[in-house]
């Protein structure tokens, strides 16, 4: 049964599909969570932590903790990164890329490549010349 639905408190509330109250180990200390299954001689319900590795715990160790926030810093800064990359493409359009210091022009050089070479024609475009018999055939080698 969901906790959510179970009538009781933050530390133990009642189910009625086993008829026993359910404990929330997660909020009591060690002495108490000790007390607790000495008292209940094998007629304990108990709300845990459990791992994805299958190990039951009072609360999610330090280390996986840790790892969680280390993933969440590391969300944040590449959040930032891009923001920041954003930021300065929406003032790398046409203008002179040297105003910007050389750091910054290699990176909008990486992600926002100048086109080299071409042309800016006006007017029609120059006819085709008609292929040549050479440039249609060809031999292997």
């Amino acid at each position: 049964m969901s906790w959510e639905r179970m009538p009781g408190s933050e530390r133990v509330r009642y189910c009625s599909q086993c008829r026993l109250n359910v404990y929330n180990l997660v909020v009591m200390s060690r002495e108490e969570v000790a007390a607790l299954v000495r008292n209940k001689n094998g007629q304990l319900c108990a709300r845990l932590y459990l791992r994805d590795d299958g190990r039951a715990m009072l609360q999610d160790c330090a280390q996986g903790s840790a790892k969680r926030k280390l993933r969440r810093v590391l969300t944040m800064v590449g959040v930032l990164v891009l923001g920041t990359l954003g930021w300065l493409l929406r003032f790398a359009g046409d203008e002179d890329r040297s105003v910007h210091p050389k750091w910054v022009q290699n990176v909008l050089q990486w992600v926002d490549p100048k086109p080299s070479g071409g042309r800016i024609v006006m007017g029609a475009p120059p006819p085709r010349s008609a292929p040549t018999a050479n440039s249609t055939s060809a031999t292997p080698q």
